[in-house]
């Protein structure tokens, strides 16, 4: 393999094909630097000659920017491009970040808890527990809240008899 700024190009293809496999090196800049040096493009690496190999690294030195370079430059540039806010694919900056806790990660609020057990009638300890009451088939709140006619507001008592 030859090597030329850097890079070992195949000694199998073509010289103006290898040449491509320099980064900054397309398919014209490789006609030109191979005119330029008075090689056929249809001549193999692995029968060019030291002389021409040396030519061709030459001729790319002093004219191109390849490999390296070229990537430095191209680095700087999208950064600029980036700090002064034109470079297209950039996305909306995040917000700088702010003391405290972070936000909620869900829209939903928290669940509730149990009517009973937020009822300021209930006696300490109880932790709004329901009981049976001995006529009734539903449970009735421990906290004993009862409407003027004695029965619980929620449950409905009615004896049959």
């Amino acid at each position: 393999m030859a090597r030329i700024s850097g890079v070992d190009i195949p000694r199998e293809k073509r010289v103006d094909v290898s040449l491509r496999y320099i980064f900054g090196i397309g398919a014209t800049t490789a006609r030109q630097v191979l005119d330029e040096a008075k090689i056929d493009h249809a001549v193999r690496v692995r029968d060019l000659t030291e002389a021409q190999i040396a030519k061709i690294r030459a001729i790319i030195d002093r004219a191109h920017t390849v490999e390296g370079d070229l990537r430095r430059q191209v680095a700087l540039n999208v950064k600029r491009l980036q700090e002064a806010r034109p470079y297209p694919r950039l996305r909306p900056r995040p917000a700088p970040q702010t003391p405290g806790p972070p936000p909620p990660t869900t829209a939903r609020p928290p669940p509730l808890a149990h009517p009973a057990a937020a009822c300021h009638h209930n006696p300490p300890g109880s932790q709004g527990e329901t009981t049976r009451a001995s006529s009734a088939a539903s449970p009735v709140p421990v906290c004993g809240m009862l409407s003027s006619s004695g029965a619980s507001p929620r449950v409905s008592v009615s004896q049959s008899g």
